[in-house]
């Protein structure tokens, strides 16, 4: 993430609009770090439908924009290739909540 900067203005990326966006915009950790300083804060966060296959949307952004430039940026911060991702916004959801949140998921709505 970028340093605070006076005046600044940062917008953080979630892993769907990376995924969407081919890696054209990077996903960063989204962590809250006390600076010292007075900042004001406005969360929104957008997601697609639980069903929606971002796949499908990355093809049609294709089509307007051109490929997705190559993998020149390096890894992301936690390793992950959204790239090699299929499945939907939904099941995306679940794996990461697993995966970073295993005791809440244990007690999740969404577990069989």
């Amino acid at each position: 993430p970028p340093p605070p900067g006076e005046n600044a203005l940062v917008v953080n990326i979630g892993d769907m609009l990376e995924r969407l966006s081919g890696g054209r915009f990077r996903s960063t950790p989204h962590r809250v770090v006390p600076t010292g300083t007075n900042r004001v804060s406005f969360p929104l966060f957008y997601d697609p439908g639980w069903d929606a296959r971002p796949n499908d949307a990355l093809g049609q952004l294709e089509e307007c924009l051109g490929a997705p430039p190559a993998e020149s940026a390096g890894p992301r911060w936690d390793g992950q290739d959204l790239s090699q991702w299929h499945g939907t916004h939904g099941e995306y959801l679940q794996a990461k909540v697993q995966k970073c949140f295993p005791d809440l998921f244990a007690h999740a709505v969404f577990e069989n």
